[in-house]
């Protein structure tokens, strides 16, 4: 079939380094109810967290889990990479030009709160409770922080960063 081939040659194109970004959006906003559609979505994803454009990425991949949560072969694999993006989002340092730059994690916070509802029972899921925590606490946002911390201690408390967080 048309798309198939069509999706196979832009898979070919992303993984040589020659992609075509206007025809992967093409292939998922034309036909979204194709069977490539959703794998469309999610090499136009990594392509723009490849270029580090990350909430553009983000919202991708969560326009996946939204349009195509059925039909997502790796659904923990989509979540690991907003994981990813998230913690990018955190880590990053802004204006390093400026004495070293400086770091701004309250901005990862929607990322996090976003995957913690996306996958509750996800393996990483506590990790992303630990971390939507230290960034409100990287914020000076103490009682967002205790929060956090307390549901990680409620929901998870098995987990290793159970105890971690009660500190």
């Amino acid at each position: 079939c048309y798309l198939c081939f069509l999706y196979l040659n832009l898979k070919n194109m992303f993984l040589v380094g020659i992609v075509d970004e206007r025809n992967l959006k093409e292939l998922y906003e034309r036909w979204p109810n194709s069977l490539e559609a959703p794998g469309a979505v999610i090499l136009h994803a990594q392509i723009l967290k490849d270029e580090k454009k990350w909430d553009s990425s983000f919202n991708l991949y969560q326009y996946a889990i939204d349009n195509y949560i059925n039909r997502l072969p790796l659904y923990g694999e989509v979540l690991a990479q907003q994981y990813d993006i998230a913690l990018s989002v955190m880590e990053e340092r802004r204006l390093e030009f400026l004495f070293g730059g400086y770091q701004v994690p309250e901005m990862a916070i929607p990322y996090f709160e976003k995957i913690i509802i996306n996958g509750p029972k996800w393996i990483r899921a506590p990790e992303a409770m630990f971390n939507l925590g230290k960034c409100h606490q990287l914020a000076g946002a103490y009682e967002e922080a205790i929060t956090a911390y307390l549901e990680l201690n409620l929901i998870y408390p098995e987990h290793d960063l159970a105890e971690q967080a009660l500190w």
